[in-house]
């Protein structure tokens, strides 16, 4: 049965997946049936993954996770409330991705003289 699925079809659901839900919906489909398709090829219940190639459906905004430039990053923290900035300052320094800057905890932070609180460095420390 896996042997039957092609290439054209792969494309199909993608672009049923991208207009009945969202296009980065079918991207992330896309990517779990490659996965799935090289783990049977390497299996040899298939004789080539078939998801292999397929282009994205999803074209991301260039702009839109950009890096703040200088005068705008001096703008947000001279207005930004405190709480705001410590956390603008963390996201900035572990690259802007919201997940992980949600995944700093209190407990994450140690005591400095300087800054009040700041991130260890090391691989032992969760984050």
């Amino acid at each position: 049965m896996l042997a039957a699925i092609t290439t054209p079809e792969i494309y199909q659901a993608r672009d049923r997946a991208s207009q009945e839900k969202w296009p980065a919906f079918a991207d992330k489909m896309l990517s779990a049936l490659s996965t799935m398709f090289t783990l049977a090829t390497e299996r040899g219940w298939m004789p080539t993954n078939p998801a292999l190639g397929v282009k994205k459906a999803y074209k991301p905004d260039k702009n839109a996770n950009r890096e703040w430039r200088p005068e705008e990053w001096k703008t947000v923290m001279e207005r930004a409330p405190l709480h705001l900035r410590t956390a603008y300052m963390i996201a900035r320094h572990i690259g802007y991705r919201s997940q992980s800057t949600v995944a700093v905890k209190w407990a994450n932070y140690q005591p400095d003289e300087r800054f009040r609180h700041v991130l260890p460095d090391g691989p032992s420390q969760e984050r």
